[in-house]
């Protein structure tokens, strides 16, 4: 950190097997190992069912109104299409109004 000690020391980056090459970091053999001790993490599509996102909301900040985001006319059936594959596959579900 720039007023204090580091977190993430060079023993961690060890461990790890975590290598700085040129200014990129790189994890040799990391990859193969996550796959294999946690495969059923790395299978399939990832979700979170029964969860509710609840916004911690600062009531002393004044609320904007953002401008709605058009699709493109060119898009819209395309990314209509893919919103309702998502949907039939269970990734997102319809939510018809905010609160």
């Amino acid at each position: 950190t720039p007023s204090g000690t580091d977190i993430m020391g060079v023993d961690l980056f060890d461990a790890l097997d975590f290598r700085v090459v040129m200014g990129i970091n790189k994890a040799r053999g990391m990859k193969e190992q996550w796959h294999k001790q946690w495969r059923e993490v790395f299978e399939g599509v990832g979700k979170v069912c029964g969860y509710e996102h609840k916004p911690h909301v600062n009531s002393a900040v004044q609320p904007v109104m953002q401008p709605l985001r058009r699709i493109p006319l060119a898009l819209r059936e395309e990314v209509s299409a893919e919103l309702g594959r998502l949907e039939r596959g269970g990734i997102i579900e319809r939510v018809e109004s905010s609160p």
